[in-house]
């Protein structure tokens, strides 16, 4: 298992090449991991994490992708929690919606996160 902020870098990169600043998917996706408003609440509530008072937001978003990272990675692995991240929901290679190009990108991403963090 890789450690969480390797996880973390990697899916910045292949998100928003590491953009705290990025828009995406129509206006609905901001930040650096590129999360849409809702599906932020939506996890936050599943993990059981409320806002900090004068918290910044990809900070918020970092303790809850952290959180959903600790509690799926020793039943999905890493690329398959990034693909919950991507789509919304668990699926794995068999099945028609997994995303090839995301999983490659996110298979690509994870060796370049080790180099940055060892440097």
């Amino acid at each position: 298992m890789i450690p969480v902020d390797i996880f973390l870098d990697a899916l910045a990169e292949v998100e928003s090449s590491g953009d705290p600043h990025a828009w995406g998917d129509d206006d609905r996706a901001v930040g650096t991991w590129q999360v849409h408003i809702d599906r932020l609440w939506s996890e936050a509530r599943r993990w059981g994490i409320e806002p900090r008072l004068g918290e910044r937001f990809n900070d918020f978003v970092r303790r809850v992708i952290t959180a959903m990272y600790e509690n799926l990675v020793a039943k999905l692995g890493p690329v398959s929690v990034a693909m919950y991240w991507h789509k919304g929901h668990v699926t794995d290679p068999s099945k028609d919606d997994w995303d090839l190009s995301y999983a490659t990108k996110m298979s690509d991403a994870i060796p370049s996160a080790v180099g940055r963090a060892i440097t």
